[in-house]
Protein backbone atom coordinates (compact mmCIF):
# COMPACT_ATOMS: atom_id res chain seq x y z
CA UNK A 1 0.00 0.00 0.00
CA UNK A 2 1.48 3.45 -0.79
CA UNK A 3 2.18 6.25 1.63
CA UNK A 4 -0.62 8.33 0.66
CA UNK A 5 -3.28 5.53 1.48
CA UNK A 6 -1.34 4.36 4.54
CA UNK A 7 -1.99 7.93 5.98
CA UNK A 8 -6.18 7.67 4.97
CA UNK A 9 -6.49 4.57 6.63
CA UNK A 10 -4.48 5.04 9.83
CA UNK A 11 -6.65 8.97 9.73
CA UNK A 12 -9.95 6.72 9.44
CA UNK A 13 -8.94 4.52 12.39
CA UNK A 14 -7.70 7.22 14.49
CA UNK A 15 -10.88 9.75 13.96
CA UNK A 16 -13.02 6.77 14.62
CA UNK A 17 -11.41 6.48 17.69
CA UNK A 18 -10.67 10.02 18.74
CA UNK A 19 -11.93 12.25 16.72
CA UNK A 20 -10.82 14.89 14.68
CA UNK A 21 -8.81 17.24 17.37
CA UNK A 22 -7.31 14.46 18.78
CA UNK A 23 -6.22 12.70 15.37
CA UNK A 24 -2.62 14.84 15.34
CA UNK A 25 -0.34 14.63 12.68
CA UNK A 26 2.51 13.75 15.12
CA UNK A 27 0.52 10.73 15.34
CA UNK A 28 -0.46 9.69 12.04
CA UNK A 29 3.28 10.24 10.79
CA UNK A 30 4.39 7.85 14.05
CA UNK A 31 1.76 4.98 13.09
CA UNK A 32 2.68 4.85 9.26
CA UNK A 33 6.25 4.89 9.66
CA UNK A 34 7.40 8.61 8.25
CA UNK A 35 8.96 11.92 9.86
CA UNK A 36 5.65 14.29 10.47
CA UNK A 37 6.77 16.68 7.50
CA UNK A 38 6.66 13.69 5.16
CA UNK A 39 2.63 14.10 5.54
CA UNK A 40 3.00 17.39 4.18
CA UNK A 41 4.70 16.06 1.33
CA UNK A 42 1.45 14.41 0.64
CA UNK A 43 -1.11 16.24 1.81
CA UNK A 44 -2.03 19.63 2.97
CA UNK A 45 -3.09 19.22 6.54
CA UNK A 46 -5.76 17.09 8.35
CA UNK A 47 -8.64 18.80 6.39
CA UNK A 48 -7.22 17.57 3.72
CA UNK A 49 -6.69 14.54 4.91
CA UNK A 50 -10.18 14.75 6.43
CA UNK A 51 -11.76 15.15 3.01
CA UNK A 52 -10.05 12.37 1.33
CA UNK A 53 -10.86 9.92 3.93
CA UNK A 54 -14.74 11.29 3.80
CA UNK A 55 -14.70 11.20 -0.02
CA UNK A 56 -12.96 7.63 0.32
CA UNK A 57 -15.84 6.50 2.43
CA UNK A 58 -18.92 7.92 0.76
CA UNK A 59 -17.03 6.37 -2.84
CA UNK A 60 -17.37 3.08 -1.67
CA UNK A 61 -20.86 3.15 -0.44
CA UNK A 62 -21.95 4.56 -3.65
CA UNK A 63 -20.46 2.18 -5.54
CA UNK A 64 -21.49 -0.61 -2.91
CA UNK A 65 -25.25 0.42 -3.63
CA UNK A 66 -24.78 0.64 -7.59
CA UNK A 67 -23.54 -3.12 -7.38
CA UNK A 68 -26.12 -4.32 -4.68
CA UNK A 69 -28.58 -2.99 -6.52
CA UNK A 70 -27.28 -4.40 -9.59
CA UNK A 71 -26.94 -7.92 -8.40
CA UNK A 72 -30.63 -7.64 -7.24
CA UNK A 73 -32.25 -5.36 -10.15
CA UNK A 74 -34.75 -8.68 -10.80
CA UNK A 75 -36.16 -8.66 -7.64
CA UNK A 76 -39.28 -6.96 -6.48
CA UNK A 77 -39.24 -3.02 -6.07
CA UNK A 78 -40.25 -3.14 -2.70
CA UNK A 79 -37.12 -5.80 -1.97
CA UNK A 80 -35.06 -3.60 -3.72
CA UNK A 81 -36.49 -0.44 -1.82
CA UNK A 82 -35.58 -2.48 1.61
CA UNK A 83 -32.62 -3.19 0.16
CA UNK A 84 -31.40 -0.04 -0.42
CA UNK A 85 -32.69 0.78 3.38
CA UNK A 86 -30.48 -1.87 4.48
CA UNK A 87 -27.55 -0.88 2.99
CA UNK A 88 -27.94 2.70 4.01
CA UNK A 89 -28.31 2.05 7.27
CA UNK A 90 -24.71 0.77 7.16
CA UNK A 91 -26.33 -3.21 7.29
CA UNK A 92 -23.57 -4.56 5.16
CA UNK A 93 -20.08 -5.37 4.90
CA UNK A 94 -18.68 -3.40 2.84
CA UNK A 95 -17.47 -0.81 5.29
CA UNK A 96 -14.70 -1.96 8.13
CA UNK A 97 -15.33 -1.27 11.37
CA UNK A 98 -12.96 1.68 11.04
CA UNK A 99 -14.71 3.05 8.20
CA UNK A 100 -18.18 2.97 10.53
CA UNK A 101 -16.40 4.47 13.69
CA UNK A 102 -15.22 7.06 11.47
CA UNK A 103 -19.12 7.27 10.06
CA UNK A 104 -20.18 7.73 13.57
CA UNK A 105 -17.80 10.69 14.63
CA UNK A 106 -18.50 12.53 11.44
CA UNK A 107 -22.11 12.41 12.51
CA UNK A 108 -21.94 14.40 15.77
CA UNK A 109 -18.94 16.77 14.52
CA UNK A 110 -19.23 19.73 16.32
CA UNK A 111 -16.77 22.38 14.57
CA UNK A 112 -18.39 24.41 11.68
CA UNK A 113 -15.53 24.54 9.60
CA UNK A 114 -16.08 20.52 8.98
CA UNK A 115 -19.51 20.62 9.04
CA UNK A 116 -19.66 22.73 6.30
CA UNK A 117 -17.07 20.31 4.83
CA UNK A 118 -19.10 17.58 5.30
CA UNK A 119 -22.21 18.82 3.82
CA UNK A 120 -20.47 19.69 0.56
CA UNK A 121 -19.05 15.99 0.49
CA UNK A 122 -22.40 14.76 1.16
CA UNK A 123 -24.12 16.37 -1.71
CA UNK A 124 -22.72 14.34 -4.17
CA UNK A 125 -23.90 10.92 -1.68
CA UNK A 126 -27.21 12.55 -1.73
CA UNK A 127 -27.97 12.72 -4.73
CA UNK A 128 -27.09 9.21 -5.79
CA UNK A 129 -29.60 8.61 -3.04
CA UNK A 130 -31.92 11.07 -4.38
CA UNK A 131 -31.42 9.67 -8.19
CA UNK A 132 -31.60 6.14 -7.12
CA UNK A 133 -34.71 6.19 -4.95
CA UNK A 134 -36.48 8.10 -7.82
CA UNK A 135 -35.87 5.39 -10.40
CA UNK A 136 -36.99 2.81 -7.90
CA UNK A 137 -40.29 4.69 -7.60
CA UNK A 138 -40.51 5.51 -10.86
CA UNK A 139 -40.22 1.96 -11.68
CA UNK A 140 -43.50 1.13 -9.06
CA UNK A 141 -45.05 3.80 -11.24
CA UNK A 142 -44.60 2.28 -14.57
CA UNK A 143 -45.08 -1.16 -13.48
CA UNK A 144 -48.96 0.21 -12.27
CA UNK A 145 -47.18 -0.13 -8.44
CA UNK A 146 -47.86 3.21 -7.59
CA UNK A 147 -49.83 6.34 -8.69
CA UNK A 148 -47.97 8.91 -10.78
CA UNK A 149 -48.86 11.86 -8.84
CA UNK A 150 -48.21 9.96 -5.83
CA UNK A 151 -44.10 9.48 -6.82
CA UNK A 152 -43.14 12.75 -5.30
CA UNK A 153 -44.09 12.23 -1.83
CA UNK A 154 -43.19 8.16 -1.75
CA UNK A 155 -39.62 9.82 -2.41
CA UNK A 156 -40.13 12.35 0.06
CA UNK A 157 -41.15 9.78 3.31
CA UNK A 158 -38.92 7.16 1.87
CA UNK A 159 -35.55 9.85 2.12
CA UNK A 160 -37.17 10.72 5.55
CA UNK A 161 -37.02 7.30 6.49
CA UNK A 162 -33.98 6.84 5.02
CA UNK A 163 -32.26 9.18 7.07
CA UNK A 164 -33.82 8.53 10.33
CA UNK A 165 -32.65 4.96 10.21
CA UNK A 166 -29.68 5.96 9.25
CA UNK A 167 -28.95 7.96 12.36
CA UNK A 168 -30.66 5.47 14.60
CA UNK A 169 -28.05 2.72 12.83
CA UNK A 170 -25.11 4.69 13.95
CA UNK A 171 -26.09 5.72 17.25
CA UNK A 172 -26.83 1.90 18.45
CA UNK A 173 -24.01 0.07 15.79
CA UNK A 174 -21.40 -1.80 17.25
CA UNK A 175 -18.29 -1.06 15.75
CA UNK A 176 -16.32 -3.88 17.34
Amino acid sequence: MKTKDLIIEEFIKSFGENGFEETSVDYLAKQVGIKKGSIYTHYSGKNEIFTIACEKILDKCIVAIKQLLEVERDKPLDEQLFILLKTVCLESDFLTADEIAFSKRVAILSSSELLSLVDKLLAKYDNFIDDTVSRIFIDCAKQKMLAEEEITSAISVYRMLLENLYIDSLANQNCN
